[in-house]
């Protein structure tokens, strides 16, 4: 099976999942890596806003240091083709039945818990 068009593998670095009253939350940590489909090389996505988060004081200098030291681990893993770049992850393909998930009405305005 063709993998539909995959342009890249996309690592979205991002907070912890925490639960809320109407199901998770998280915060996006700006800084992501694009692979390319046959995993030969990657970049880091969103450099200069990362940096601009840090200097403007979104994260402090030992968060971002803790960011990037999570994205050189997925890096290591990647150089090692270590799961997920190993273990039927990468011919991995949703069913072609499956649609866009959709947001409910008025998610943006629920409280958190």
């Amino acid at each position: 099976a063709s993998r539909r068009n995959q342009r890249c593998w996309y690592v979205h670095l991002q907070e912890a999942l925490r639960r809320t009253s109407i199901g998770f939350d998280t915060m996006d940590q700006i800084l992501d890596i694009v692979i390319s489909p046959d995993l030969s090389h990657w970049h880091w996505k969103d450099e200069d806003e990362f940096a601009e988060a840090e200097k403007v004081g979104v994260y402090s200098p030992m968060e971002a240091l803790a960011i990037r030291v999570e994205g050189k681990r997925v890096i290591e893993m990647l150089n090692s083709l270590a799961p997920p770049f190993c273990n039927g992850w990468e011919k991995w393909m949703p069913p072609q039945e499956w649609s866009k998930p959709k947001f409910p009405d008025g998610w943006e305005d629920m409280p958190i818990s």
